[in-house]
């Protein structure tokens, strides 16, 4: 029999360490471009957009725009920043996915 419940288990695990990851690198560009807001509010606009990202097809780019209009609503980001936290945070996670792969994937001669 599979044991369904170490699995689940895993995937909420990774599912939370995702979200404060995400809302952390989020908090980080807010810092950055100067605006204020409070981090438990991003982890909440994360997990509304990560959820509905789950919808097929069209999930991502509706996570994207809740994502963005979380972020105006939650923070003193207006909608231009709050594009622009978007983006750094995702050109943050993209570069340390990146190195990681280097790290974890490179030949050893």
């Amino acid at each position: 029999m599979i044991d369904l419940g170490g699995s689940i288990a895993l995937i909420m695990v990774v599912f939370a360490i995702q979200i404060v990851l995400s809302a952390g690198l989020l908090w980080f560009a807010m810092k950055l471009l100067g605006e204020e807001g409070r981090f438990v509010a991003l982890i909440i606009a994360c997990v509304i957009a990560s959820v509905i990202s789950l919808i097929p097809y069209i999930g991502w780019l509706l996570g994207l725009i809740a994502l963005i209009v979380l972020i105006t609503k939650f923070t003193s980001a207006g909608g231009f920043t709050a594009i622009l936290m978007v983006i750094i945070s995702w050109a943050i996670t993209v570069a340390i996915v990146f190195a990681l792969g280097l790290v974890f994937f490179a030949e050893s001669t």
